[in-house]
């Protein structure tokens, strides 16, 4: 096999095998990932009769507040670690770092999804984070008499998906029960303006992302490409000039097919 089969093989088979490598560069999907969260609308809730400067009765409108759930495109990149435990053997530890989230919810809702996530290499399934025990063991064998004990403050936020090969697709929430409270004003237009403390914490999200190919594969891929179409046309000249050789041509040129013999 000379140099040019070997790049060309090579290059066939690196190019497809995008595992999830350590601080791999994620681009996020907008068309598939988003945040949806509660916004609120101005909206009449009752009508009352108000003496006006000059001794006349109107109908004021009372504003309520009408709380919408809300999809919001989500955007961006991010880098993403994988650490295997040398314990459980196919369990694997992501961390996303380096996030760069643009999403256009208010200022008012943190939106602050996991950093850390427990998954499976045979399926690439997400462990559920919801119980306090969701990541131990994985650095090591616990230690005789080992147990979990813990409780978890608020409502838990679970998150599931899949991360495997180059693909990356998480689901979750904040979790909770939203407190959609009531804020009213009487005028006869709403306000401009909403008290940004009044808005609930809770979404929900999902991000759809694929890593972005490093440099040296797409270079193993440029190369692969030059190699196949090198062979490609060596094998095509290969034939053609084959057609012209030997003795067959010899043979042709010697007795054409409608010479006739004396």
């Amino acid at each position: 096999m000379n140099k040019f089969n070997m790049v060309a093989v090579v290059g066939a088979l690196l190019f497809p095998c995008n595992a999830v490598l350590a601080g791999q560069m994620y681009n996020i999907d907008p068309t598939q990932s988003y945040v949806t969260a509660y916004t609120p609308t101005w909206v009449i809730s009752s009508y009352s009769l108000s003496l006006t400067q000059d001794g006349q009765f109107t109908s004021m409108p009372t504003w309520g507040t009408q709380w919408n759930l809300t999809s919001f495109a989500l955007s961006g990149s991010f880098d993403g670690y994988t650490e295997w435990s040398t314990w459980a053997p196919g369990v694997g530890h992501f961390t996303i770092a380096q996030t760069n989230f643009n999403v256009g919810i208010p200022s008012a809702v943190s939106f602050n999804p996991p950093s850390l996530l427990t998954f499976y290499q045979s399926t690439g399934a997400v462990a559920d984070l919801s119980g306090p025990c969701a990541l131990d063991p994985f650095y090591g064998a616990p230690p005789l008499g080992w147990s979990c004990t813990g409780f978890s403050i608020g409502f838990p936020a679970n998150v599931s998906g899949v991360i495997e090969d180059s693909a990356f697709d998480i689901q979750g929430g904040s979790g909770g029960i939203p407190e959609l409270l009531i804020s009213t004003y009487s005028g006869m237009s709403p306000p401009t303006s909403f008290d940004l403390g009044l808005y609930p914490q809770q979404y929900s999200y999902r991000i759809v992302a694929n890593a972005v190919p490093e440099p040296a594969t797409l270079w193993l891929l440029f190369l692969g490409i030059v190699a196949l179409l090198y062979q490609t046309k060596k094998a095509q000249m290969g034939r053609v000039s084959g057609s012209n050789t030997g003795w067959l041509p010899v043979v042709s040129k010697l007795f054409p097919p409608n010479f006739s013999r004396p």
